[in-house]
């Protein structure tokens, strides 16, 4: 088939209106990888369509979670344009709904809490997905669920200016209402894509249909989805309330993000495992009252110890084999030392501890590309690391600049002016922080921090308790800060 920039390409995988995608292998260390390459675009639509290519490859940058693709290298300099992506063997889910019908209600759970964090993940570094449907959801060799095609994503500032000419972008049948009505797309649009993924896991078929595009898009945008059932007619209980909650037409009645979204199915999938504990113990209980019976009040020899039983399910260590080395990055930069991307990849590469070489490589990528607000903010937490506070709060500073809406930046921001005793102004950010990422928890945490300064410590109890619900009691800080509020509520006489 040819070769493009490294890549020697195999097979077709697919294609669509913006490229295609081929099984390819690098010709540096012979991997087998997806290679999503553009379609160069001709006529009056041309910057827009390298426009979305562009933000695809900024989402592939800013996102790395078990759960999302890992994209390996990008170029966007120069025809031909391309995404290099790890290769997933997996099929993808429309393909598994068409191959078996819908599937078990603990399965789609499972499968939907994972892909809600995923969306979350990218909401918390300012980017929507708005095209969520199951062909963009495929599997690993192994099963595991990986969200992709970032090509309709959109940095959440700018997400109303995409949609204010009334144009549809995303497929009719999984739009929100919002987006149907050609309106701003929100953090809630993508909280709906999930809600009808959810919902066509557990039934087979999408919440909604029409005998055409405008039935279609009336249905979304007036009337609520019919209660989803199991194949056999029965009843999801709790789960098909929630798929139907988070399709509700208004945004505010949806579960108020995705994160919040993935709590609720990982609370219903907890339920079963407690009740299973439960009927163990009274079993315990039962064995345990049996055998003393037995005894009959005589004495008996100790026993032998139970050798404790190994665990069957082990959960190994996984590395994966998609990593770049610093090598191969080091490679793609001699072919290219002016792209920026190169270097921010390189940076990435690099082992955790070498810190000083990824400031180094952020460095260089910020020289070709002053405006990438994610090497700033990259950058700016490493200096935060080695103590330059300074360094890292100009960094911090630039990050916002190019990306206002980014939570990780702005409660990063926050933290430093905490450390540089300007409570006001870390109030004020941290506050952005939340309302642009509400499941941010490192938000809430700096903001009470503020205002424990400031001296008002009922907002900071507040705002340390909706920290805790938002982590959990299993987080390393839980316990320090639980001991914070108590402290504070001890200061208040209460």
């Amino acid at each position: 088939m040819g070769a493009i920039d490294g890549y020697e390409l195999a097979a077709e995988l697919g294609r669509g209106g913006s490229g295609v995608v081929s099984r390819a292998r690098r010709r540096a260390d012979g991997l087998e990888v997806a290679l999503k390459v553009l379609t160069e675009p001709e006529g009056p639509n041309r910057e827009t369509t390298l426009g979305r290519f562009a933000r695809e490859a900024r989402a592939a940058l800013a996102l790395e979670h078990p759960n999302i693709v890992r994209v390996l290298e990008v170029s966007l300099e120069e025809p031909p344009r391309f995404v290099a992506m790890e290769l997933l063997r997996g099929g993808t889910l429309r393909e598994r709904l068409r191959r078996q019908g819908a599937l078990p209600a603990e399965e789609a759970r499972a499968l939907l809490a994972k892909l809600a964090r995923a969306v979350h993940h990218a909401h918390e570094r300012g980017f929507l997905h708005r095209d969520l449907k199951p062909e963009n959801v495929l599997f690993d060799e192994e099963g595991e669920p990986k969200l992709v095609d970032f090509g309709l994503a959109k940095e959440i500032a700018n997400a109303e200016s995409l949609t204010r000419s009334g144009t549809l972008l995303g497929t009719p049948a999984y739009l929100a209402p919002e987006q149907a009505r050609g309106e701003g797309a929100s953090v809630a649009s993508d909280v709906w894509g999930l809600g009808g993924l959810l919902y066509e896991t557990l039934t087979g078929r999408p919440p909604f249909s029409g005998a055409n595009l405008a039935e279609l898009l009336e249905a979304i945008t007036t009337s609520a989805p019919e209660p989803p059932r199991a194949p056999g007619g029965g009843s999801l209980g709790a789960l098909g309330e929630l798929a139907v909650r988070a399709l509700a037409t208004e945004p505010a009645a949806r579960p108020r993000s995705a994160l919040a979204l993935a709590l609720e199915l990982e609370a219903g999938r907890e339920a079963p495992r407690r009740r299973a504990l439960a009927a163990l113990l009274a079993l315990s209980v039962l064995v345990v009252l049996g055998a003393l019976t037995a005894l009959r009040g005589r004495e008996s020899p100790p026993a032998a110890a139970a050798k404790p039983a190994e665990s069957a399910a082990s959960v190994p260590t996984a590395t994966s084999p998609l990593n770049a080395s610093v090598a191969s990055r080091t490679k793609a930069v001699k072919r290219d030392p002016e792209g920026a991307a190169e270097w921010l990849w390189r940076a990435r590469a690099r082992p955790q501890n070498d810190t000083k070489g990824k400031i180094a490589d952020l460095t260089r990528a910020l020289e070709r590309d002053p405006e990438c607000a994610v090497a700033w903010r990259s950058r700016g937490i490493l200096k935060r690391v080695v103590g330059d506070h300074e360094g890292a709060f100009a960094d911090m500073k630039k990050a916002i600049e190019h990306a206002p809406d980014d939570a990780e930046a702005l409660a990063t921001c926050a933290a430093l002016e905490v450390h540089f005793r300007d409570f006001e102004a870390a109030l004020a950010h941290a506050t952005k922080a939340i309302e642009h990422a509400p499941d941010y928890a490192n938000g809430w945490l700096v903001r009470a921090r503020a205002e424990v300064q400031l001296g008002d410590a009922r907002s900071a109890i507040a705002d340390f308790e909706q920290f805790l619900v938002v982590v959990g009691p299993d987080d390393r800080r839980a316990e320090s800060v639980q001991a914070e509020i108590d402290r504070l509520r001890a200061s208040l006489g209460r």
